[in-house]
């Protein structure tokens, strides 16, 4: 029997896989949604979901779909089959990736709702090299970049013609990337003795397909949020600066605090807009010293600081189930400035001994905002 109105049902996915998706779980369920939590079989297991127990009405098991697509799809119709809800949620790339694929199905056989893009549209915007391209294309700017697909790696020299130093080289996607930092999903390339690191980094990322080379842009990061209903229709965003980063050379949030840059705003929705967006993404810029702004990637999930976001007065998980299926009569935005701090990244980026004077300035900052 259908969940009432009052008390929608949501199988929310990756329970075991993504912070966020146990921050979405506290959200929905203060929301007063009944959520039942999913585990993907043979993955991690985060300590923290023993603390969500409170939140959560049932937890359900699935096959991962890192492991095995149509285990996991064949798995997800049995519990469908089994229980009647309202929503399914899924948080990680990967989850979202098996789900686009037999969404329509899903929806129409089981009368529910599946609040991601169409799986075109998710592969587009999770190929960082299309939408850089696509930016640039629409105006929106982007650091002076080159996208290489040798197999192997440009002399040196070359890419510091083009580029100058520092520059960056990255993968043109994270799907089976390694965790973030540097040495890992990227490397900045400072000097030219950094040759050898350079060649053995870009075998590495090469695997993973084309490799984007961009100038370095040295300054904080700059997020805009948004969500976009099934019409292609904004319903809601917010926006935050990165303080501290977990590491020197970029990557997520150990500090980030609630701000409307109204240029990332307004970039930011015509990016989305530019790629037929549905669903929930956040936009990531740098904005330089001298306070130009630059594009640097779009995340079509939800993001690290997503607490800082409901903290703010956006309920990112709660807008995204009740007004996929609505047109907007407003668009919500935030109401409250507020601080994120991610101790353990905290913790990362204090053993970085060339960091902590970074570090203290920018508490000082913290303090005066």
């Amino acid at each position: 029997m259908r969940s009432t109105p009052l008390r929608r049902k949501v199988l929310l996915l990756d329970g075991n896989e993504a912070t966020y998706a146990l921050v979405s779980l506290r959200a929905l369920h203060e929301a007063g949604f009944i959520v039942d939590l999913g585990i993907a079989i043979g993955r991690k297991f985060l300590p923290t979901i023993i603390k969500s127990h409170p939140y959560v009405h049932k937890i359900v098991t699935y096959f991962s779909p890192s492991v095995d697509e149509e285990a996991f799809v064949k798995s997800l119709i049995k519990i469908l089959k089994q229980e009647d809800y309202d929503f399914i949620l899924p948080c990680r790339i990967e989850t979202q990736l098996a789900l686009a694929k037999v969404k329509q199905d899903l929806e129409r056989e089981y009368n529910i709702v599946i609040p991601i893009p169409p799986y075109d549209t998710l592969t587009k915007a999770l190929d960082k090299a299309y939408v850089i391209k696509l930016t640039s294309e629409i105006g929106v700017k982007i650091p002076k970049t080159l996208i290489l697909d040798d197999v192997r790696p440009p002399p040196l020299d070359s890419l510091i013609k083009e580029l100058g130093l520092p520059f960056i080289i990255k993968a043109s996607t994270e799907l089976k990337a390694r965790e973030p930092g540097p040495g890992k999903r990227y490397l900045v390339v400072e000097h030219t003795s950094q040759e050898a690191i350079f060649k053995r980094m870009y075998y590495r990322l090469r695997q993973l397909g084309p490799i984007i080379a961009q100038s370095y842009v040295e300054g904080r990061g700059v997020g805009a949020s948004f969500i976009f209903n099934r019409y292609g229709e904004l319903i809601a965003y917010t926006g935050h600066v990165r303080i501290l980063e977990q590491f020197m050379q970029g990557g997520p949030s150990a500090i980030a605090m609630t701000e409307l840059d109204k240029r990332a705003i307004i970039e930011g929705y015509r990016v989305l807009k530019a790629l037929r967006w549905v669903g929930v993404a956040m936009v990531e810029f740098k904005e330089s010293a001298d306070g130009e702004l630059y594009f640097m990637e779009v995340n079509p999930r939800f993001w690290g600081t997503l607490s800082l976001a409901i903290t703010s007065g956006v309920n990112f998980p709660k807008i995204l189930l009740e007004y996929f299926d609505k047109r907007p009569s407003s668009i919500f935005k935030p109401k409250k400035r507020k601080i994120f701090i991610s101790l353990w990244k905290l913790q990362d980026a204090l053993k970085q001994k060339n960091y902590v004077l970074e570090i203290i300035k920018n508490s000082k900052r913290i303090l005066q905002s």
